[in-house]
């Protein structure tokens, strides 16, 4: 058998949902009570005591009134807050049950008739309201307990007046009762049978009522639980959302600006410096690249830290001089670069780049480390038509011819410098493109015996470009060119391969089978030896009289891998021979 338990009714609901039940349904009880209060009150004043009792009886109704409003401050005040307690609740219940009787008695010994006044009293009305308000905590036991103190209470006070007046007096009232001619508000056995079956009707109301709101606030608190969870998720995809908007922007914020000064970086200036090119109404812009002098040898000699302070400390002081309409950027570990709009960009340009340079005339403090920096400074003007890219390239170029006339230096480029880097550049382009257009051609000198000059014994091979529309290019232009852009191995190959194929028709022309063919090999071509060793072994296939002419000073430079390939290409059959000898170091 399952103990007694108040709690034990709340077991199967959730304890929210009970809870908010049970403080609404304590606070209609106490709402109903108060309206009890007040009848009971009216309903005394209307019926005053006789003359002769009148001091004699009224504190003791008017006491216990006093008392049950006590109790309803109690209850109606924790209702307020929270819900009570069960034993609270079923205790509160008894007592006032308790109180309600004693009224009644009392009520009753005023006017001496108990057996008449305990069948018409109008008190026992609010005995069934008391025990029906309890309905509204949809609490099973709670009706149990009012209805045990309604009936309870009504037999203890039918006890006490048959011990005073015996059974007889009841009897003749319930006679009366059944044969008078209006209906009295009650006799003894009605009474008990109407307050047992309203605590039976009660239970049955609170047990389907209960099992109807537990379906409810199960479905209620499944809804909540459905929605709190739905919330949670839709908080976590938002703070997802916002934690990758965050990460986004920060890798952005990297990917845009130099770490250390906070600065715009290489990639963002250039960004800058295209928007300033596409901007309407664009009036022209300079750009400003500034180099540190012997920043290397103090970063290397004071250590990184110091480097990070000294970089620190330019940038502020650069900042100090640049006017606020210019984009000033960290574009390089010693470079700055400036963006500034301008109308007469030449001398604008030119005040602003010497005003950077007296900026860093006073020592700097890096770390405790007093460094007085230079800089040298490169200047670009834009022109009408030129890309933000431009103009920043031609920064560099005149960054680059300032820093070989000296620390310090100023270098302003010009319109004739520009157009000979379109030159260069197109004259590359189209070098890259001359051996697939058939643009390349040997020409051979022949090579003649010192004792007998109609003895031919070889050719030298002479590459020759004739560029596309117009003349021949001169070697001393394209030559250098090809080098400095390493073209001159992928044409080094073709030559000695070229040579060796016009050397074997020569030969089935007349020529004397021994006849060497001397082709020049380029100091970049013996840093790319594997195209030269697959060049020079296909050359040997083709003609077994190769000849590699090499300046003393590509062997010199690396003694020891000069004389590697020497000897490789030695052993392959090849021969050797030196130009410009003694011109090496």
């Amino acid at each position: 058998m399952v103990p007694f338990s108040f709690a034990n009714s709340a077991r199967r609901l959730p304890a929210p949902a009970v809870s908010e039940a049970r403080l609404w349904g304590d606070r209609a009880v106490a709402g109903g009570h108060l309206i009890i209060i007040l009848a009971l009150g009216l309903t005394y004043l209307a019926s005053p005591p006789p003359a002769d009792r009148l001091l004699e009886y009224v504190d003791a109704v008017w006491a216990a009134l006093g008392i049950f409003t006590c109790l309803w401050v109690y209850r109606a005040s924790r209702a307020l807050k929270s819900p009570l307690g069960p034993w609270t609740a079923a205790v509160l219940t008894i007592a006032e049950f308790a109180v309600l009787y004693a009224m009644i008695l009392g009520f009753q010994v005023r006017y001496g008739h108990e057996h008449e006044l305990l069948l018409k009293s109008p008190s026992l009305q609010y005995a069934y309201l008391f025990l029906a308000f309890q309905i509204f905590r949809f609490d099973k036991r709670q009706v149990l307990v009012a209805g045990a103190s309604a009936v309870g209470g009504y037999l203890t006070l039918v006890s006490l007046i048959l011990l005073r007046t015996g059974p007889d007096a009841i009897t003749r009232d319930y006679v009366s009762y059944l044969e008078g001619p209006y209906v009295l508000m009650g006799v003894v056995v009605e009474h008990g049978l109407i307050l047992g079956f309203v605590t039976l009707g009660l239970y049955v109301a609170v047990h389907r009522g209960t099992t109807l709101i537990k379906g409810q606030v199960q479905a209620r608190h499944a809804a909540d639980e459905a929605l709190d969870t739905s919330r949670k998720a839709r908080l976590a995809l938002q703070d997802e959302v916002l934690a990758r908007e965050a990460a986004n922007l920060a890798l952005e914020h990297l990917a845009h600006f130099d770490v250390l000064t906070t600065l715009p970086n290489r990639q963002k200036f250039e960004q800058l410096a295209e928007q300033a090119a596409q901007a309407p109404g664009n009036a022209g812009f300079a750009v400003l690249q500034f180099d540190i002098d012997r920043f290397r040898s103090f970063n290397d000699g004071f250590g990184r830290e110091a480097g990070n302070a000294l970089i620190l400390g330019i940038a502020a002081r650069l900042g100090t001089v640049v006017p606020s309409d210019c984009h000033f950027g960290r574009v390089g570990a010693d470079e700055f670069a400036l963006l500034m709009p301008c109308l007469n960009c030449g001398s604008e340009a030119v005040a602003l780049a010497q005003a950077c340079q007296q900026a860093l005339a006073a020592p700097i403090d890096a770390n405790g480390i007093s460094f007085t920096a230079s800089l040298c400074v490169g200047v670009a003007l834009s022109q009408p038509g030129d890309g933000g890219a431009a103009v920043t390239t031609f920064a560099d170029i005149a960054l680059n011819a300032a820093k070989a006339k000296g620390p310090g230096s100023l270098f302003v480029h010009s319109p004739e410098q520009r157009h000979e880097i379109v030159a260069r550049l197109s004259m590359e382009t189209d070098l890259r493109l001359a051996a697939d257009n058939d643009e390349l051609e040997l020409f051979y000198q022949p090579i003649r015996a010192l004792d007998d000059e109609r003895e031919l014994v070889g050719w030298e091979a002479l590459a020759r470009w004739k560029r596309r529309g117009e003349n021949y290019v001169s070697p001393g232009v394209f030559i250098p060119l090809a080098e400095e852009t390493g073209l001159i191995s992928p044409i080094g190959a073709w030559a000695l391969v070229q040579a060796a194929r016009d050397a074997r028709r020569f030969i089935a022309a007349g020529a004397p089978a021994g006849a060497f063919m001397s082709v020049n090999v380029s100091p970049r071509q013996l840093e790319d030896s594997p195209l030269l060793k697959t060049a020079v072994e296909r050359a040997l296939e083709i003609h077994p009289h190769i000849k590699l002419e090499l300046t003393e000073s590509a062997v010199v430079e690396d003694s020891e891998r000069g004389l590697a390939l020497l000897n490789a290409f030695a052993s392959m059959g090849a021969q050797l021979s030196l130009d410009d000898f003694g011109t090496g170091t």
